[in-house]
């Protein structure tokens, strides 16, 4: 049957069926993503798709790894010094064999089998200059946004003043909501969003379940929350503060470790910076 999509909002904040959440290096984008897949992991909802992490060496940064969900495999995106022949985004030479191998196929949805539930909701993490370099990812972006499936993603941000039309392409599709974050709104967003979403997903998660046995499912409900404050469904332009992908000496990664149990797929060891501390510097745990 096709996704039932249940419309939630809370004050000035909207939920789409396909969020997605931009900003400049350093903001977050990715930690408040990984944060809102544990959740709705482990409520049970069945999620696919890719994450980016920060691949290093001796301490220094020398490219970015796909993580995909649920498997947890790790395989390149780019690395520094590169092939010549790879395509060039910065200082980093993007490896789109591996892109194509590992990261779209989690965008194409796969038939549901009597022994298994259906993709519920479908990650991409991100849509940014990197996997751009892929015609065959922009295919499957494209396809997917077509679907009835709930996505939830990061967007590239504008840069120098710089846009990428792919990206506002996407802003311009039905049911489709953008958050700008920033450092100063990152905690708040955050608060806000994961019930939202939690409650959105879960209710979709428990109605499929109940489509696919016949049995009633109660889904679970998150807790009220207050709105971020000035947080609204956003298409006006991200800022354009200087950086590259992540120009931050360090962060902390978003553990790749997935376990599944009872058919159910689980992501655990996510590692997100608690919502009631704050810390200062470049080490802030935020991507």
């Amino acid at each position: 049957p096709p996704n039932r999509w249940p419309p939630m909002s809370e004050g000035d904040l909207v939920l789409a069926k396909r969020t997605f959440v931009t900003g400049q290096p350093g903001s977050g984008k990715t930690t408040l993503v990984m944060a809102l897949v544990h959740a709705l992991l482990e409520r049970g909802v069945r999620c696919q798709g890719f994450y980016t992490q920060e691949c290093r060496e001796g301490g220094k940064r020398i490219g970015f790894d796909i993580v995909t969900i649920p498997s947890g495999e790790r395989a390149p995106l780019a690395r520094k010094n590169g092939p010549r022949n790879w395509p060039k985004v910065g200082s980093y030479s993007v490896d789109v064999a591996s892109l194509e191998k590992y990261a779209v196929p989690t965008l194409v949805l796969p038939q549901p089998t009597p022994n298994s539930r259906a993709v519920e909701v479908v990650i991409c993490d991100e849509v940014g200059r990197m996997e751009l370099k892929s015609e065959k990812f922009k295919k499957a972006v494209r396809t997917l946004l077509k679907t009835d499936i709930p996505v939830l993603g990061t967007l590239t941000a504008a840069r120098y003043g710089h846009r990428v039309a792919f990206c506002d392409w996407i802003r311009e599709q039905d049911e489709v909501a953008v958050y700008n974050v920033t450092k100063s709104n990152r905690d708040e967003t955050r608060a806000s969003l994961l019930p939202l979403v939690c409650n959105a997903y879960s209710s979709l998660s428990a109605a499929n379940a109940a489509d696919g046995d016949g049995k009633k499912v109660s889904p679970s409900v998150g807790a009220s929350v207050s709105p971020a404050p000035g947080m609204k469904r956003s298409h006006r332009k991200p800022s354009t503060l200087r950086g590259g992908r992540n120009d931050r000496s360090s962060r902390r990664r978003v553990q790749s470790s997935i376990k599944m149990k009872s058919n159910a797929t689980r992501l655990s060891e996510v590692k997100v910076p608690s919502s009631g501390r704050r810390r200062s510097g470049p080490d802030d745990g935020w991507k």
